[in-house]
C-alpha cells in the first residue's frame, strides 16, 4: 500500500547477480541507469504473464456517478474491505477476484450487489463439503468423457450434490455451508453450465455473500447515474457509492512497440515488422501453433508461455508442458512443421475451442480444456500416458491416474522426461477425487466407451 512502501521502495539498497553473466551488482534506487547491453540469442521465451495490464471499461452514466460523489477503481486498486465500511457497493465481474472481493466487502459494506453479462463462470467450490479440496476432482475420468456428454455430466453432479447438501447426505459444519451449496447448484442449473464448456469460477465467494450477507446477483447490463445502478431488467440498485471493476487484465508487450525496434523487419520472408507481434501473435494467442510458438519461425526461435489458459485446471502446470516442448523445439529433438501447416493447424485447434467454449471463447483469449491440451502437447513429445499398459501392468496406479488430481507427472510414464521412480514415490501418496462425482463420471465414460465400440464416434472418449 502507499502507506510505507514507496518510502521503503526508494530507500532499500540490495545485492543481486545478474543472471546471464553472474556478476555481482548492486540495486541502488534513484541511481543512473546502467549501459544499455545487447545480446544475441538464437530464441526468444516470452513468458510476462496475463495479469499486467488492468482493463477498465467506460461505463453508461458513468460520468453522472462520479459528479455525484461516486468512486469507480479496478480490482487492482482494491486494497481491504474496511474502505467500504457501512456503504453500498456495485461489484462488476464474478470471476475469481470478484467473487473474493465480495465475500469481503459484505462483511463490511451496507449492502452489495454483484453485476455479470449473462452468465458467470461455471461454479465449483474451493472445498468439497468434506473438506476435501475440489482440485482432486479435475482429473483424467472426469474430462476423459466426450464433449457431447460434457453439460450432462456437469447437471446430474449438481442434481446429486444438491440432493446430498439439502438432505444432510454429506456431513457439513453448519447449515450456512449447506445452504451455500444448494446455492451453487441452483445457479449453475439455472445457467445450464459445465466444466466442460464454460469457464470456470472455483470461488463460492459471491455465493456465500448472497446466502449469508443477502448480496444481489444481477445478470444484465446497467447504466449508472447520481448514486444509482439501474439494470436492463428495470430494477435498480440505489444509494450506491460504490463501483469495483473486476473485469479483467489484457496482455501488452511494449518491447515490441518501442520506437527504437517498431519498424525493424523481424521476418523478411513475410515483411513481418516487430511491432507486427504484439497484435497478430501477442494478444491473439490463437494465432500461434499450439498457442506457443509464432508460426513464422519455423526453428521455434519466439514462443509464448502461459497464454493458454484452463477452463479449469491451472496455468503454471500448464506452462510447464509448453517450457517442455519448447526445450524439445530449441534442442532439435522435435522439428515444428513449416510456417503455411503451422498456420493451418492454429486455425483449426481455434475452431475447436470456439465450438467448445462458444462466447467465452471469444472473450478470454487462449481458453483451452486442461487435460485435451496438455495430452496434445503430451502427442507431439510422445509422452502420452499409456493407459492400458499401466491398467494390466499395475492396477493400483491406474485408479491414482485416471482418479487423482490431473498434473503433469503423468506425462513421465514414457518419452523424453520419463521417470518411473517419481511416479511411482508421488502416487503412493497421492489423493483421489470424492465417492459422488467420481462414481457419476465414471458410469459417462463407460457408457460413452461402448457406444464408441459400436460405431458411434461421436462418443469417443479422450484418450481413453
Amino acid at each position: 500500500e502507499a502507506q510505507g512502501f514507496n518510502k521503503v521502495k526508494s530507500t532499500f539498497s540490495y545485492d543481486y547477480y545478474d543472471h546471464i553473466t553472474g556478476e555481482k551488482l548492486q540495486m541502488i534506487p534513484g541511481a543512473p541507469p546502467s549501459a544499455v547491453k545487447t545480446y544475441v540469442v538464437d530464441s526468444l521465451a516470452v513468458c510476462t504473464g496475463t495479469n499486467t495490464w488492468a482493463v477498465l471499461p467506460s461505463f453508461d452514466g458513468q460520468e453522472e456517478f462520479i459528479a455525484g460523489g461516486g468512486t469507480i477503481v479496478h480490482a487492482e486498486d482494491y486494497k481491504k474491505p474496511e474502505v467500504y465500511r457501512n456503504k453500498r457497493v456495485l461489484i462488476v465481474g464474478a470471476g475469481e477476484s470478484g467473487s473474493d472481493i465480495c465475500k469481503e466487502i459484505a462483511d463490511e459494506a451496507a449492502k452489495v450487489a454483484i453485476v455479470v453479462r449473462g452468465k458467470h463462470g461455471h461454479l465449483i467450490p474451493r472445498k468439497q463439503a468434506d473438506g476435501r479440496v475440489t482440485d482432486l476432482n479435475t482429473n483424467r475420468c472426469r474430462y476423459s468423457n466426450p464433449y457431447i456428454f460434457g453439460d450432462w455430466v456437469g447437471y446430474v453432479n449438481q442434481v446429486a450434490k444438491k440432493f446430498a447438501a439439502k438432505h444432510g447426505l454429506i456431513p457439513l459444519q453448519n447449515a450456512s455451508e449447506r445452504a451455500v451449496l444448494q446455492k451453487i447448484g441452483e445457479l449453475n442449473m439455472y445457467q445450464g453450465t459445465s466444466a466442460f464448456s464454460k469457464f470456470g469460477c472455483k470461488n463460492e465467494g459471491f455465493v456465500t455473500a448472497m446466502v449469508v450477507k443477502g448480496a444481489e446477483l444481477h445478470r444484465d447490463s446497467f447504466t449508472l447515474s447520481k448514486r444509482c445502478a439501474t439494470f436492463k431488467d428495470g430494477s435498480q440498485f440505489s444509494d450506491l457509492d460504490d463501483v469495483i471493476a473486476c473485469t479483467g487484465y489484457k496482455n501488452s508487450f511494449p518491447m515490441f512497440c518501442t520506437p527504437q525496434v517498431a519498424d525493424e523487419i523481424i521476418h523478411k520472408p513475410s515483411n513481418t515488422k516487430h511491432k507486427d507481434i504484439d497484435p497478430c501473435y501477442g494478444k491473439n494467442p490463437r494465432a500461434l501453433y499450439k498457442q506457443i510458438f509464432c508460426p513464422l519461425f519455423t526453428d521455434g526461435a519466439l514462443a509464448f508461455f502461459g497464454f493458454a489458459r484452463p477452463a479449469f485446471g491451472s496455468i503454471p502446470p500448464t506452462a510447464e508442458m509448453q517450457a517442455k516442448f519448447f526445450a524439445l523445439v530449441t534442442d532439435g529433438q522435435i522439428e515444428l512443421p513449416p510456417t503455411e501447416k503451422m498456420q493451418q493447424i492454429a486455425k483449426k485447434d481455434e475452431c475447436n475451442w470456439a465450438t467448445r467454449f462458444g462466447y467465452d471463447a471469444k472473450r478470454v483469449k487462449g481458453l483451452v480444456d486442461y487435460q485435451l491440451y496438455l495430452d496434445d502437447l503430451a502427442k507431439e513429445m510422445g509422452c502420452l500416458p499409456p493407459l492400458t499398459r499401466i491398467f494390466f501392468s499395475s492396477p493400483r496406479l491406474w485408479f491414482k491416474v485416471m482418479y487423482g488430481p490431473l498434473n503433469t507427472l503423468q506425462y513421465r510414464f514414457v518419452g523424453p522426461f520419463q521417470n518411473l521412480d517419481r511416479i511411482k514415490e508421488v502416487y503412493a501418496k497421492m489423493p483421489v477425487g470424492d465417492f459422488l462425482e467420481c462414481s457419476i463420471t465414471t458410469v459417462f465414460l463407460i457408457t460413452a466407451k461402448f457406444l464408441s465400440l459400436l460405431g458411434f464416434k461421436r462418443f469417443q472418449p479422450n484418450n481413453f
